[in-house]
């Protein structure tokens, strides 16, 4: 069966000519007949997003009696598979006015069908739709119970927990799906089924990956030898989930048994390429106390992905086997590196990491005197009190106010690890979710002890007494400006470097530039437009103008405009300045670097040739205003930091800013496919990129 759309016209398919369209839309929509709301479904993905809210909004305003007989319709063309999809948005963009006649869907005689209604309630998220999956879980179908355990999973309602326990006794193949859910549900009563699955192959992996999201140390014993396995994935696994146990209960990993074999894995693990592995191997090695890993640890202070992890572990460990590599780390030339230094030299907390603090008092960068003088303050000794008192009384005017109120918000509180206040995991959630919401940056429960960390000093130097009252600030919409400016600089990470991932910039030279030129020397328009979203201070930017300079495309007759985008004001005026030092060339071929820069004292400076084809502006990828149509969009190592909810939002805002038919290029360890978007994934040589369909 299909739907034939209705003979009226809708104008052009793009929202450019959005009135035109919404005249046709609403002259349909006064019909209110099936033929009329089968016709504007037909269009729902010929529409960009503000179309697409129009369609919803008026089959909202429409009755049940009339908008799901249509809807199922819809479901059910196996012509049309554009239809299927717009229909079940639609089931799931009304919500629980849905879940009668979905439910009523899970007993069609179609098992397609029954597996669409399955999906649709676990997108809806609606705790009354938890007993009709649950039933689900019981289809003869394969792909329905799958359905219905993945809701489950997303709908987190603890009922489901003892229903999916069954399924893993009952039904092997249901074991990865129903493992998963339990997981996401992170019940601990799931643990011991869990347990039961560790020595099964196949069913192993869904078990380890659902036990460290559940994080309940009972299963740390049993995790801990997969971190010795000889199959590299099962090894990644098992780290993430021990690390997800050691993150809510660092107490437990100091008795745990951890043999030779796998703190050498551990160990090599801080250098892997990806940032997940890198982190969670800071967290293990800490938590166990390894001793010797401390020098390994403390060369990733120079990690600004990782150095917050690093410095956790550091202190951890302790004693004075890392004070030889932070002496010499608390005078890099990189101030956040410094700064770290101080932090971790005031957690060991020794006589000689105190003296070693004390020239960072004098430092030229303001952070690294406030971290000092904080990091001081806990020794609490003449020698340091004496100390401090000299650096204020060399200070003057907002400078000496900052640091007063930094330390004296110190003295007035309860201090943990490097941190001016207290540490209260339930004080810090609205501040946690506000920056989830208005930048994507999220840090999971586990992590919260890290955003702490991370925002205290910056908070107490700004002036506040507690993260409440920096929160606050910041919510009553009187953090735009410099306060904000500060907050998105210290959770954002500016470590990068020139050709970063070289097997996908190949593949966007060898494939992607070349169509992007024919394109362009066929239409009339002849500006290839190509944006970095989180350029950070701007490496991947000129690496982007070098390589489309490298291919020839100005030589061919394309004029080039390469846009810089980043919520971090510092980091993007260091991009306009074009002044790079040498660890920004790691891996650069030296006929570039002679070719493209100019070597002024210790750094090196971008030719006005490449400049003159770039541009920055602040910008964020959740809340994206009129930046023009790109031909090709990198949007990589960003959406790690996000929620499902943050990417499907910057996903969404992506497409728009996309040409039909252009490119999306991620981080190596980045996907959509968690998510529900309109990229269509394509697998080319060298990498996967996502197409705007």
């Amino acid at each position: 069966m299909s739907i034939q759309p209705d003979t009226i016209s809708y104008g052009a398919k793009s929202d450019t000519d959005f009135p035109g369209w919404l005249k046709d839309v609403n002259a349909l929509a006064a019909r209110s007949t099936p033929d009329a709301l089968a016709s504007i479904l037909a269009v729902f993905y010929e529409r960009e997003w503000a179309g697409k809210e129009k369609i919803v909004s008026i089959f909202r305003e429409k009755t049940d009696a009339l908008v799901y007989p249509v809807l199922e319709q819809a479901l059910k063309d196996d012509e049309n598979a554009a239809l299927r999809n717009a229909s079940m948005e639609l089931y799931a963009g009304l919500g629980k006015r849905s879940l009668a006649p979905l439910t009523s869907l899970l007993r069609d005689d179609d098992e397609e069908v029954r597996t669409f209604a399955t999906v649709i309630l676990g997108n809806i998220k609606d705790r009354d739709g938890v007993p009709a999956l649950i039933g689900a879980l019981a289809d003869p179908d394969l792909n329905v119970k799958h359905g219905a355990a993945e809701s489950l999973g997303k709908i987190k309602d603890p009922r489901a927990v003892e229903p999916l326990i069954d399924v893993l006794h009952t039904d092997m193949w249901l074991q990865f799906p129903a493992a998963a859910a339990l997981g996401d549900l992170g019940d601990a009563r799931a643990v011991p089924a869990l347990v039961g699955l560790l020595d099964m192959p196949g069913a192993n992996v869904p078990a380890i990956q659902a036990l460290g999201k559940i994080g309940d140390p009972a299963a740390l014993d049993r995790l801990i030898p997969f971190l010795e396995d000889e199959e590299s994935s099962l090894r990644e696994w098992a780290l993430e989930a021990v690390a997800g146990v050691l993150s809510r209960h660092p107490e437990r990993g100091s008795s745990a048994a951890v043999s030779a074999k796998a703190t050498g894995m551990l160990i090599d693990t801080l250098k892997s390429e990806s940032l997940k592995a890198r982190r969670n191997a800071a967290i293990a090695l800490g938590c166990f106390r390894i001793a010797n890993a401390s020098s390994s640890l403390t060369e990733l202070l120079r990690d600004r992905e990782v150095r917050e992890d690093a410095l956790e572990a550091i202190i951890r460990i302790g004693g004075e086997g890392a004070l030889n590599d932070l002496e010499s780390y608390s005078r890099d030339s990189d101030p956040l590196v410094r700064r770290a230094a101080a932090a971790a030299l005031s957690g060991i907390g020794t006589e000689r990491s105190m003296k070693t603090i004390l020239p960072l008092l004098a430092d030229p960068a303001e952070d690294v005197r406030v971290e000092a003088a904080l990091a001081l303050a806990r020794f609490n000794t003449d020698e340091s009190r004496e100390a401090i008192a000299r650096m204020l009384s060399d200070t003057a005017g907002a400078l000496y106010e900052a640091e007063k109120k930094a330390l004296e918000a110190y003295g007035t509180a309860t201090v943990g690890i490097k941190s001016p206040f207290a540490y209260d995991p339930a004080g810090i959630l609205p501040l946690r979710d506000h920056i989830s919401e208005r930048l994507g940056l999220h840090y999971d429960d586990d992590r919260l002890n890290v955003l702490h960390h991370r925002l205290s000093p910056l908070a107490a130097a700004s002036g506040f007494r507690s993260l409440g009252e920096y929160y606050n600030h910041i919510r009553k919409g009187q953090g735009n400006g410099e306060v904000l400016n500060k907050l998105v600089s210290q959770l954002t990470n500016n470590e990068t470097y020139f050709f970063r991932e070289n097997e996908q910039l190949k593949t966007f030279v060898e494939q992607l530039v070349p169509e992007a030129i024919e394109r362009r020397l066929k239409g009339k328009q002849k500006k290839i437009r190509i944006l970095s979203a989180g350029c950070s201070s701007g490496e991947e930017v000129y690496t982007i103008a070098m390589l489309i300079e490298e291919a020839g495309a100005r030589a061919r007759g394309c004029s080039v405009e390469v846009l810089g985008m980043d919520l971090d004001a510092d980091a993007l005026d260091r991009g306009r300045q074009a002044r790079y030092a040498a660890r920004s060339f790691r891996g650069v071929e030296n006929g570039l670097v002679r070719k493209y820069f100019t070597q002024k004292g210790d750094s090196f400076v971008v030719d006005d040739t490449i400049r003159s084809m770039v541009d920055f502006r602040q910008g964020n990828v959740l809340d994206v205003d009129d930046a023009g149509r790109f031909d090709i969009i990198f949007c990589r190592n960003l959406l790690i930091y996000f929620t499902d909810q943050s990417v499907e939002k910057a996903a969404k805002n992506l497409h728009q800013l996309l040409m039909p038919s252009g490119y999306l290029l991620l981080g190596h360890s980045e996907s959509l496919c968690r998510v529900q978007t309109e990229f269509s994934p394509v697998r080319l040589e060298g990498a996967v990129v996502y197409q705007r369909r």
